[in-house]
């Protein structure tokens, strides 16, 4: 998504969301090639990363240059780098890696790999020596055979460009589709909604959309409504205290 860090994030949630941009294609290369966007003028001493196509949300990966984009409009995931400014394709690619934990995550179909995934929100675990764990809220893809789930992804960032491991999956509730998420102590997480199904008139909100709510997903068990959260009107961003 020290002073400069912290600086260059908040540009990044005012540039990196270009949804003007015209379409770029997930490039699927066997190493991913970089992009440096031309004619992003600095305004004094912030500077901006431009051209990210479709940016939704953005997270830094600790003690790191680079920051994780999700994308829509079936642009996937992207490492953007905070120091030389160039973003590049991280999931999927053709060389993306699964490592199925089907013992953590019993109810997901598998792995479900395709060029141009829609991912909405994402959210970070840190873990130790530079293994963390990233959460993204995937979205069903135009004309492609995919789900509403959260898509759980190691993210291992020793390497000079972090790698990015496809782990497993979470569907979302029946009828349910997620906007954002964030891990909760332990292994579980918590997801919001912005409303129940058939309630989709934005015209509506906040006067009449007022019904989404909080699921929590912890290993083991089923989604559950997070209690007092039930008619929450539109909930989108989404942190927990650690």
């Amino acid at each position: 998504m020290k002073v400069q860090t912290i600086g260059m994030l908040a540009m990044l949630a005012a540039a990196v969301c270009s949804y003007a941009t015209p379409e770029v294609a997930v490039a699927q290369t066997s190493r991913p090639a970089p992009t440096h966007a031309t004619g992003c003028s600095a305004d004094g001493n912030i500077e901006f990363i431009c051209g990210v196509p479709h940016a939704e949300d953005l997270q830094r990966i600790p003690r790191s240059e680079w920051v994780i984009a999700s994308g829509l409009e079936q642009q996937g995931l992207r490492f953007v780098n905070t120091r030389d400014f160039q973003y590049m394709p991280a999931f999927p690619t053709t060389t993306s890696r699964t490592r199925f934990e089907r013992q953590k995550f019993p109810d997901c179909p598998g792995p479900a790999v395709e060029e141009g995934m829609d991912f909405h929100g994402i959210n970070l675990r840190e873990g130790q020596n530079g293994i963390h764990t990233l959460y993204a809220v995937r979205h069903v893809t135009r004309d492609v055979d995919s789900r509403e789930s959260i898509e759980v992804f190691e993210i291992d960032a020793r390497q000079k460009q972090p790698i990015v491991t496809w782990i497993g999956c979470v569907p979302s509730p029946a009828g349910i589709i997620l906007n954002s998420v964030t891990p909760l102590p332990g292994e579980g997480f918590v997801s919001s909604n912005f409303n129940w199904p058939g309630n989709d008139k934005a015209s509506d909100f906040p006067k009449e959309w007022s019904n989404g709510q909080l699921w929590e997903w912890q290993p083991g068990t089923t989604w559950k409504i997070v209690r007092g959260s039930e008619f929450l009107p539109g909930p989108n961003g989404l942190e927990a205290s650690r």
